[in-house]
Formats: C-alpha cells, structure tokens, sequence
C-alpha cells in the first residue's frame, strides 16, 4: 500500500495546498480571503462615518469614542473567528482517526535490449537492498530462488541458481553407488555388491553377507570408514562378552555421520539367536535407544553401526529364528575378481549423503498400488499357512529399499524380485510343515499367478529350495 497517504486531522496547521476552511485543495481560497477583509474594512469605515454623523448631528465627542469601539470590536471578533475556523479541523473531515486518500507514484522506468536484463535489475536491486547477508555452513552466500525472478515464466529457468535448491538436489543413490562401484574396480572386484551393500543398508542393521566372505576384506579396504571383525568363538556367550564390539561403539559415537561397519564370521545357525540376543532390541527398533551391559559397565548402541555377519560353513539360513529373519536383510552380489589399478581411491560413505539420497529417491520413486495388493494376496495365503504377518515398520522398510531400485532404473517387477527374496520370503515361509506349502498352499503357483510364469525366479527359487531341504523337518 505504498500509494496510500493518511491525512492527520489533529494536525492544526493551516495551508492552502492542502485544504481551507470550507474547500480542499480549492482555487476559491484567494477570492474568500480578500472578500472577507473588504468587508472587516467596510464595516470598519462604516463605524468610523457613522460614528462621526453622530458627533456633527450631536456634538457630543462621548458617540463619536462609543461608535469607534463598536466597530473595531466588531472587526475584531471577525478576525478571531476567521483564526479560530483555519485553525480548528476542517468541516470536509470526520471526527475519525483520519482520512486516506490515494496518490500517484512517481513510476521510474528503465529500457532494456533483452528481457534477462530486466531480472538481473532486480537481482541487483534486491541484493543492494538487503541489510544481511545469509551464508551456508561453507561460507558460501545463499540466494533463494524466489529472489532470482520477476515473472512466474523464470521459476523453472531461474530456481537452478539457488544454492539451497541445488544442495537439496545434489545426492542421488546411483552416485553414492557408482563411486563405490569405481572404488571397488580399482581393489580388483567388478560387480553388483556396491549397490547390494547400499540397498540393504536401507532395510536393516543387521546384514547377511550371503556367499561373499571372501571378498569382505577387500570391501573393508575400499571403504574409508574403519571396520571392525569378530570370530565367533564357541568360548564365547553371546556378543556382549566381545571387547571388540565396544571398541566399534566408542568409535562410532565419536563419528556419527560415517556409518560403521562390524563383521562377524563363522556363527552357526542355530546359535545365532543366543550369541547376538544383546543386540535384538536394537535389530528389531534401530530408531530407538538401547544399551549393552558387560562386566558391570553400560555402553549405549550407536545409530551408525551395521553389522554383517557370515554363517559357519555347511549351515543354512533357514536354521535362524524367524524372530531375527524378519529383520536382517541379505547382501547378494554377482562379483568377478578383474586387475586392480595402480592408482586407487577409498570410498567414504556419509550418512547424511544416504539421508539426502533417501529422501529425494522416496519423494520420487514408488510401487503402484497393483503391486501391493498382489502383495497382500500372497502374505494372506502365506499367513493362514503359518500365522506370518507383513508388520508395518517391515513395510515401511520395503518402500524405502524398492525406492532405491527403482530410481536406479531397475523394472518393477524385477525390484519386487529383490524385495522378496532378499528381504522378507524366507522369514514368511518358515513352518514346521514345508510340505504344505506346496501341497496344500501351492505358493510358487500363486507366486505366478499374481506376477506372471516367467517372474520373481529369486523369490520362486528360494521358495523351491527351502521345500526340497526341509521336505521332513521343519525350519524352526
């Protein structure tokens, strides 16, 4: 509202190019004033004559003194009147707070060869403006893009100039892929494991490094984020009883951004469940705080520790409770050793590159609807044959881990091949009757039917495998 002005009606200056007595802002003033003094001089004069007739007619000086009174007395009050009436509010204004009335700005305008020109105008005008200056944690100046345009045809071609934007942009996971996949090649190993260890650390903590313990060393070795390995020993209870595993959390709490790698090899199946049981609250809530106590002392679970754990040779992965498979995901890889480079590079991974990527591959990247509900129609049957249940924070968990795939530009069916198989069907299939599954259930067959024959090979081979292994016994 710059073109709106306030008129102060307590403000008792007179002034012609404002307002006066009766009209605001007129050209009557001049010819009102001097009306008015001829007649304060005509009433004057006329006492005056009249009052000296009276002295002629009379003689007597006392009318003469009496008319001269009267007149300029009168002249007088025509004056105090006059004063009091310029002085007071003028009668064209109410006895509100004030008057608004409206003005014309003086517009300033400036010609321009191109239209760009005319942003730039105002870019430089609003910064010239600006009393501060806001900087990001760099040190760098920030500019908004809404500061970066004048017409609504710029946003798309301006926001790009926007620091803040393009910070937000900057992260995708097939960068953080692709950097650990260079990291690798250059150590000697060629393949998928890059993006199966990424993935997978979106699902869980816990990680079954499935067929690739001899190439862990060397992973630990690319990634510039220390590591920490622990051999199962039968001497040994559980994990808690391991001064290596306190070693990694004092390290990981002094480096919350880096995530942590612990690898633990060699634990038989059937042990598992005993040997990482300290560590069970935390595999099931990692968003929650937990702590681990030892010889008396309390060490509280870092948020940024993962651990990667390999089964002693000859045991399966069915043999796990299905309390701890439900939430351990698998890391499978395809990996061709290749020649290493003469020059390598360590890779760093950042938790808060993995927040940003999350973000942006969530906000743009989802399974339809269809997919859920064939979904749901395979964990009914799988349900009514052995009580499973797809919990919430489990699904939760899956629409992150797809996200990833599919912002990669994996197919979708081939991403709900992955998210079965290596996160979820083992743990849904478990019974102590696997006949049934294929007898009674006839799970692959369902399996086809909802995804199509020629789908879901991973999660149909897994399915088969547990069938002919367990044909007798049961996976508990």
């Amino acid at each position: 509202m710059d073109n709106i002005k306030r008129i102060d009606p307590n403000k008792k200056k007179y002034s012609k190019d404002k307002y006066s007595l009766f009209y605001p802002k007129g050209k009557k003033d001049s010819g009102f004033i001097a009306l008015f003094v001829i007649v304060a001089l005509a009433f004057l004069v006329t006492g005056i004559v009249f009052s000296i007739k009276l002295v002629a007619d009379s003689g007597d000086d006392t009318a003469l003194i009496i008319g001269l009174i009267v007149s300029f007395s009168f002249v007088i009050l025509m004056v105090v009147g006059f004063i009091v009436s310029v002085a007071s509010k003028p009668k064209h204004l109410d006895k509100g707070e004030g008057l608004y009335c409206m003005y014309k700005d003086e517009k300033k305008f400036k010609i321009v060869d191109e239209f760009s020109e005319s942003s730039i105008s105002i870019l430089k005008e609003k910064e010239a403006e600006a009393e501060i200056q806001e900087y990001d944690e760099d040190g760098n100046p920030i500019y908004y893009a809404e500061e970066m345009f004048d017409d609504e045809d710029d946003i798309f071609v301006n926001e790009v100039n926007s620091t803040l934007i393009a910070k937000e942009k900057a992260i995708q996971y097939s960068e953080i892929i692709t950097k650990l996949e260079r990291s690798l090649k250059q150590y000697g190993l060629s393949g998928d494991m890059a993006k199966g260890l990424v993935t997978v650390m979106s699902f869980s903590p816990m990680i079954y490094a499935h067929d690739i313990a001899e190439h862990i060393t060397t992973l630990f070795s690319v990634i510039k984020n220390p590591s920490f390995s622990i051999h199962y020993s039968d001497d040994v209870d559980n994990i808690a009883h391991e001064p290596t595993l306190f070693k990694s959390f004092e390290y990981a709490k002094a480096h919350t951004d880096s995530p942590i790698f612990v690898y633990i090899d060699g634990i038989p199946a059937r042990e598992f469940m005993n040997y990482m049981r300290p560590l069970y609250a935390y595999i099931d809530n990692p968003n929650d705080d937990y702590y681990i106590s030892n010889k008396g002392s309390t060490s509280y679970i870092p948020h940024n520790v993962f651990f990667l754990f390999d089964l002693k040779e000859g045991d399966y992965y069915y043999d796990i409770s299905r309390r701890y498979l439900r939430y351990i995901g698998v890391l499978k890889a395809e990996v061709t050793k290749i020649e290493p480079s003469d020059e390598k590079t360590n890779c760093e991974l950042s938790l808060k590159e993995f927040a940003n990527a999350k973000r942006n591959a969530l906000e743009s990247y989802a399974l339809n609807e269809q997919i859920f509900k064939k979904l749901d129609n395979v964990f009914s049957v799988l349900k009514e044959a052995n009580g499973y249940v797809l919990q919430n924070k489990v699904q939760r968990k899956i629409e992150e881990y797809s996200s990833i795939l599919l912002s990669l530009g994996e197919p979708e069916l081939k991403v709900v091949d992955d998210c079965l198989a290596n996160l979820i069907i083992t743990a849904a299939i478990m019974t102590a009757e696997p006949n049934i599954l294929e007898e009674k259930f006839h799970v692959v067959r369902l399996i086809e039917s909802e995804f199509g024959a020629s789908n879901m090979k991973q999660t149909k081979a897994i399915v088969k495998e547990y069938i002919s292994l367990f044909a007798t016994k049961g996976g508990e």
